[in-house]
């Protein structure tokens, strides 16, 4: 019986398959200028922005925008620090958003680099999902720090209103600004 082998299987002339689109990779000092802009922005003017119990995390906003044009590991890695500083920030959450930013920055970036897709609903798409992935990892980590804590139905009402407001502003934010968009580049 004959082997097969991969000089058999290539036909003689062809060429090998172009590498497929890789993504540019968002700069380090534009992110953490970002957040830092986030973070203030957040805490001081709009902190009180909100729509029946839900509120905009332009924090996060600003961690899948990093992640989705970074990658999953950089992503992961700055979702950490984010997280870090919400934490610092918001003084009662422990490290709740310590451990949620990361994992959730880490699923949204892998979803979009394994898809290629960068439209804008299906970027709000995943961004429901991260933030909605973000909550639930919230709520256990507190809940497993602070026992007495509870997860009543006010909490879970703002939280799927904090999922539509940040789906609805990254579909926006992608539409008006193509730049903010995952950027994809051919590596050779």
């Amino acid at each position: 019986m004959q082997r097969l082998s991969l000089a058999t299987l290539q036909r003689t002339g062809a060429q090998a398959m172009p590498p497929m689109p890789a993504l540019a990779h968002t700069s380090w000092r534009w992110g953490f200028a970002a957040l830092i802009v986030a973070l203030l922005a957040q805490t001081t003017v709009l902190h009180g922005f909100t729509v029946r119990g839900g509120t905009i995390s332009f924090a996060f906003l600003v961690v899948l925008w990093f992640a989705t044009g970074a990658g999953t590991a950089r992503g992961a890695f700055f979702g950490l620090i984010a997280g870090a500083l919400e934490d610092a920030v918001s003084g009662a959450s422990g490290v709740a958003w310590t451990f949620a930013t990361p994992i959730a920055a880490a699923a949204a970036a892998r979803i979009v680099t394994a898809t290629g897709w960068d439209h804008p609903l299906f970027l709000g798409l995943v961004a429901a999902v991260a933030v909605a992935l973000r909550s639930i990892v919230f709520w256990l980590v507190l809940r497993a720090e602070q026992p007495l804590v509870a997860l009543d139905s006010h909490a879970v009402h703002a939280a799927l209103w904090s999922v539509a407001l940040d789906a609805l502003a990254v579909v926006l934010a992608t539409s008006a600004f193509r730049r903010l968009r995952p950027q994809r580049v051919n590596r050779r």
